[in-house]
């Protein structure tokens, strides 16, 4: 058996190295599959967080889009009231100025015929006088 043993001494010789190469290359390869896994898990713990985060932050936007659409349809029908009102004192208002703009016509024509009466009252005086 020495050949055999001789055979078994060179192929330890040859592969034994190149099996501890072969083993510290995959303790290597899976000590940076491990620190990348510790990485994803990582990086899934702070995705999830942010996940989370903009999922509370979308629950707060909904909530003010709710609070604005109330506060705009609360002013809109304020503002519609006040316009209504408005429009009704612009209504009165132009009925009282039509009511003082037939006072101005009805006085200017009381001046004119007031003035008409005067000289009227003059030439009778006149026409009186003449025939005295």
């Amino acid at each position: 058996m020495e050949i055999g043993d001789a055979v078994r001494a060179a192929l330890q010789q040859l592969i034994l190295p190149q099996l501890d190469s072969l083993s510290q290359q995959v303790a290597t390869v899976q000590m940076a599959i491990e620190l990348t896994q510790k990485r994803l898990d990582d990086m899934n713990a702070h995705l999830v967080d942010q996940s989370r985060r903009i999922d509370e932050t979308n629950k707060r936007i909904d909530h003010l889009r709710e609070e604005l659409s109330t506060r705009v349809e609360e002013v809109r029908t304020e503002l519609t009231a006040r316009m209504d009102g408005f429009v009704q004192r612009l209504d009165w208002l132009f009925g009282r100025f039509d009511s003082i703009s037939e006072a101005i016509v009805r006085r200017e024509q009381h001046d004119a015929l007031s003035q008409r009466l005067a000289r009227l009252e003059q030439e009778v005086e006149l026409l009186k006088q003449k025939v005295a």
